[in-house]
């Protein structure tokens, strides 16, 4: 039995099970069996059946290594492949691939430290910085100076929240979306104030609690939020609507989006106006946000104007 196992990992055996699998089919099926014993006709049936289990088990194998390489996959990233169970011909690429794929992942660890560090050694310079020119006489040059130094600062918060979204290990709890939708808008209060804009809350027939981690979320929805407020016209009004089975909507009344740059906005550091500030990179942490929770995230008009960002949250 085992010398019969290792011949159907080998390409050559399959080679060898699929011949005599259609010389049988042949003889069977033409009325001329290979002899009139009983026995070989028997055989005969039985590798037909042995060749018919031995493609259906290559065919499982090839078929749960390339759910392993699909985008929809949940585990996020490239994962190495298990050559357990396939030819032995075919094991030496699956061993080449898995030695490509840890090099992918080494060089996407090393450029996610040297981000992370760079961002930590700019905090403080930062700080120091910004202090000094608060020391300053009043002027037009202290306010732009000012202005570039909390822009800088935002860079560095939104580069470290980032690099903690995507190192972060999945923390799978019941979260209320609604609570958190109300959290982000007295967080942004000050914000939304300074432009007259009003902020809604709409939650359509109690949708279940999703499964996630809150803090996450809320870094999420305070980015869609924030984005809506900047693109809102003065006096404007932002709506955050929550619908079954797990779906949330933010809604501005600004101009909306050019056709052609919806998925382009979840590009680190893509803006379509340079009047809003920050680097463009709010967005990419939503998109960061909806990975980690297993969702997606996607921009376009709404029918009524103005832009419309919807995540829906697979699987809850």
């Amino acid at each position: 039995m085992r010398l019969f196992v290792l011949i159907a990992r080998s390409m050559l055996g399959q080679m060898l099970l699929a011949g005599l699998a259609v010389l049988s089919a042949w003889a069977l099926l033409s009325g001329q069996p290979l002899g009139d014993d009983p026995g070989t006709i028997m055989l005969s049936i039985v590798m037909l059946l042995v060749c018919a289990a031995v493609v259906a088990i290559n065919g499982w194998h090839i078929r749960r290594r390339a759910r392993a390489l699909s985008p929809q996959h949940d585990d996020p990233g490239l994962q190495p492949l298990d050559k357990d169970g396939l030819p032995e011909e075919v094991r030496p690429l699956i061993e080449a691939l898995n030695r490509r794929i840890a090099t992918i992942a080494g060089i996407g660890e090393r450029q996610r430290f040297f981000l992370s560090a760079a961002a930590h050694e700019m905090r403080t310079p930062l700080t120091i910085v910004r202090t000094r020119l608060e020391l300053l006489e009043d002027s037009a040059l202290k306010d732009q100076l000012v202005t570039d130094a909390r822009r800088l600062n935002r860079l560095v918060n939104d580069l470290l929240t980032l690099m903690s979204i995507r190192g972060r290990e999945r923390v799978l709890k019941p979260v209320d979306l609604a609570q958190c939708c109300h959290r982000v808008i007295e967080a942004l209060d000050s914000v939304a104030a300074a432009r007259a804009v009003r902020m809604t809350v709409v939650v359509v027939d109690e949708p279940p609690p999703v499964s996630g981690d809150a803090g996450l979320l809320q870094v999420g929805i305070t980015n869609l939020v924030q984005n809506a407020i900047v693109h809102s016209p003065l006096g404007g009004t932002v709506t955050i609507r929550i619908d079954r089975p797990a779906r949330l909507t933010v809604t501005d009344q600004g101009a909306g989006i050019p056709d052609g740059q919806t998925e382009a906005l979840f590009d680190p550091f893509v803006r379509l106006s340079n009047d809003t500030g920050g680097y463009g990179l709010g967005l990419t942490i939503v998109r960061a946000v909806a990975d980690v929770h297993g969702a997606t995230v996607r921009a376009g008009n709404a029918p009524r104007g103005g832009a419309m960002f919807v995540m829906d949250f697979a699987g809850d």
